[in-house]
């Protein structure tokens, strides 16, 4: 679990770094949804130094030694329990893909932010070829039966996020749907895996320039702005 824990906070704080290279500091109250244990809420708050709360479907998912901030709460992502115009920047990942109707979360997401505020997106690639790649946390056994299953459910037109599978979206779908609400919408998938992978950045910038990063991100990362 140790390995897993040490492979999402590196994640989310290159999120958290891309969001400030972007956006810059100007949040005074950022909306988490599926904040998990409350790392998410951690990381965002010290990057930002602002008020920052993380909501999840399930309180036992919540670790204790961050339970008593007081800025974790039960809540559905499909209501939102605050009023509109509450939050300057609304984040998730890897959680829209697990919500029933994921465009009620959207549309609440919109409602919940301030004029100019920012909703940011991670969710995994439907496009992609592989999967399951950089996860530390499972053998090389485990990633192939993982995408024997994605490409399984592909073939029988069950790769869906209704269908239970690990979807996730295309680009195209992101982009579509967030563009129905949100005046702009932004592709920031590239900066994400260079910030991520540094080492990597031009093979990265190459892969996008070509057109393969389609089909080799396995995950995809946008901004709507309000």
């Amino acid at each position: 679990m140790e390995k897993i824990h040490v492979l999402h906070e590196k994640k989310i704080r290159a999120i958290a770094e891309l969001i400030k290279d972007k956006f810059g500091f100007y949040f005074k109250d950022i909306l988490i949804i599926g904040c998990g244990s409350g790392l998410e809420v951690i990381i965002f708050r010290e990057t930002f130094k602002c008020k920052t709360v993380g909501i999840e479907i399930d309180h036992s998912v919540f670790d204790p030694k961050f339970t008593c901030l007081g800025s974790l709460l039960v809540a559905d992502a499909q209501a939102l329990p605050f009023s509109n115009y509450s939050f300057d920047l609304v984040f998730s990942f890897h959680v829209l893909e697990h919500i029933p109707d994921y465009r009620k979360a959207l549309a609440e997401m919109y409602r919940v932010l301030r004029n100019n505020g920012v909703a940011f997106v991670g969710v995994p690639n439907k496009s992609r070829i592989l999967g399951y790649i950089g996860s530390e946390n499972a053998s090389l056994k485990d990633k192939i039966c993982w995408n024997l299953i994605d490409w399984k459910a592909r073939i029988t037109g069950k790769f869906k996020n209704e269908c239970g599978a690990h979807a996730g979206f295309s680009a195209e779908e992101i982009k579509r749907l967030l563009s129905k609400d949100f005046k702009h919408v932004i592709d920031t998938s590239l900066d994400y895996y260079q910030i991520l992978y540094p080492k990597y950045s031009r093979l990265l910038s190459g892969l996008k320039k070509t057109g393969l990063a389609k089909y080799i991100f396995p995950a995809l990362f946008y901004a709507g702005i309000k």
